[in-house]
């Protein structure tokens, strides 16, 4: 076949089908990514009773906190946790403004320090396969996530036991 300008064009017949692999291929790179993003999984907090029935479902939860007033002090204190591996839970940090029966002191723990008018015990990596918390009447249980704080006499009846569990929940479902 010859052209205009009196070249030989050769007619390969994959000419026509490039453009259409091409976007095949694109297509397919993109269904990849976008299916590893959303099917891999992020870590959960599950808020469940003792009977297993799901309370609450918090997705994409690294860290969390577990505040409450305490029953001597009448003080907040505020326990620091992080999920770690999808199966753990751990308590890396515990804060509080006064001391009480039960409070850890200066003396006793090498990871005191007084910071801001708060006692500080830092380091600590407890680790938890599930945390249960006795819902109280006066004790002000909260979880705190990055931007939700959720109180439990909201979830649950005061005297009712919930479990906090870590787990893995995919993006999509």
């Amino acid at each position: 076949m010859i052209n205009s300008i009196g070249q030989i064009k050769k007619n390969y017949p994959l000419n026509k089908f490039c453009p259409m692999l091409l976007y095949f291929f694109i297509a397919l790179i993109l269904v990849t990514f976008f299916s590893i993003y959303f099917i891999s999984p992020v870590p959960c907090l599950k808020i469940v009773t003792e009977d297993n029935n799901e309370l609450l479902l918090k997705t994409d939860v690294s860290e969390f906190q577990i505040t409450h007033i305490h029953s001597v002090a009448k003080s907040l204190v505020k326990d620091f946790y992080e999920i770690h591996n999808f199966s753990l839970i751990i308590q890396n940090r515990m804060e509080y403004h006064d001391y009480g029966a039960g409070l850890p002191t200066a003396n006793l723990e090498e990871n005191f320090q007084i910071a801001d008018g708060k006692m500080v015990l830092a380091g600590l990596n407890y680790e938890f396969k599930e945390i249960r918390i006795m819902v109280g009447r006066y004790s002000d249980q909260k979880i705190v996530f990055a931007n939700e704080t959720i109180s439990l006499k909201d979830i649950a009846d005061p005297g009712q036991m919930v479990i906090l569990k870590p787990g893995k929940k995919s993006k999509l479902f």
